[in-house]
């Protein structure tokens, strides 16, 4: 993840930015992805010849371990997902 500097005097200054080669299983083409960390969340831009697409995403970390949220997840959650409010 790219960092983000909090001491930046300037907004555009403090976000950080890193571009990551994909190559899609697919259809065996390679893209450019540039991830930026606004500070409150990453943005990824994934540009095509045709089809721009932008996702953002939160960056706060998931557990390190999957088992970690399952478990989590069997203590917290109702099993059935109607009584989720």
């Amino acid at each position: 993840m790219p960092a983000y500097d909090l001491m930046a005097d300037r907004e555009s200054d403090a976000q950080g930015f890193v571009e990551q080669a994909i190559d899609c299983s697919e259809c065996d083409r390679h893209f450019t992805v540039g991830i930026r960390n606004t500070g409150a969340g990453l943005v990824a831009e994934l540009q095509d010849e045709n089809t721009p697409v932008n996702v953002i995403d939160d960056p706060i970390a998931g557990p390190d371990d999957a088992s970690e949220m399952e478990a989590y997840q069997r203590e917290n959650l109702p099993d059935n997902p109607g009584q989720i409010e």
